[in-house]
């Protein structure tokens, strides 16, 4: 499992650079404070970490992702794809969207909104 850092300050300036050179069961982390992204979830296995300073993180599931796993305070808005996922919520104020296929929601500690 590599770790792959985004922010100004990191290796990668955005979540879909860091994306790009990820792999299954890799960790992406957010730098505190980077905010305002949409991006696409390519690996199965992935965990994606941010601070409560992260704002505007939206990631959608790319087909074929069993699990994602969401870490740390961000809060974060998932949306799932057509087929079946597995989803972690971490401990921030996440929005879950499921729309298809059998998924499996865990929010986690935050006062998450889950949308069937």
């Amino acid at each position: 499992m590599a770790i792959r850092t985004v922010g100004p300050h990191s290796a990668f300036a955005t979540i879909a650079a860091a994306m790009n050179a990820a792999g299954p069961g890799d960790e992406i982390r957010l730098e505190a404070g980077y905010s305002n992204e949409v991006a696409t979830i390519t690996h199965s296995g992935m965990t994606v970490f941010g601070a409560t300073s992260s704002h505007g993180i939206v990631l959608n599931l790319g087909m074929g992702i069993a699990t994602v796993t969401l870490t740390g305070t961000a809060p974060i808005t998932l949306n799932d794809a057509s087929d079946g996922n597995g989803i972690v919520g971490n401990a921030g104020n996440n929005r879950i969207t499921v729309s298809g296929g059998v998924d499996a929601v865990d929010g986690g500690l935050g006062v998450d909104r889950l949308v069937v």
